[in-house]
């Protein structure tokens, strides 16, 4: 969180924030960005390990962004990120707030998504480990 952003799919950014976050990433990481004040999406990861459900998450938000789904507008994204430091909704308007009932939802789909993921690997090891112990399983 070095440069302000926390590991996974980072929305396009403008102005002086893509500046400041092309310069670190540039001076930070082996990949090399453009300098200047607007960013693509990417996917920015740290060295370690990618764990799956974490990356199933981020793929799913990278997915609803592609498909314009709303609530990746950057001030949205901006004040998510003040909400989910600060918990507090006391500083943003009406229309803010409703601008973040759009990117929970996201946010709420994007761990559905990885809980079903995980259902079906659980239900995979378990039916193999029956196969395994010589049990039948039902298909």
């Amino acid at each position: 969180a070095l440069i302000g952003e926390e590991p996974g799919f980072v929305t396009p950014m403008t102005g002086l924030r893509a500046l400041f976050f092309t310069l670190m990433t540039n001076i930070c990481c082996d990949v090399k960005l453009k300098i200047g004040g607007k960013t693509p999406e990417i996917f920015a990861f740290n060295l370690e390990p990618v764990d799956i459900y974490s990356f199933s998450h981020q793929f799913h938000l990278w997915l609803s962004y592609q498909n314009r789904l709303p609530g990746f507008e950057e001030k949205t994204i901006k004040n998510f990120k003040n909400f989910w430091q600060s918990q507090s909704t006391a500083y943003f308007s009406i229309e803010e707030i409703m601008a973040l009932k759009d990117i929970i939802a996201r946010e709420t789909e994007a761990v559905d998504f990885v809980t079903e993921i995980a259902r079906e690997f659980i239900g995979q090891k378990n039916s193999l480990q029956k196969l395994i112990d010589g049990d039948s399983v039902s298909i």
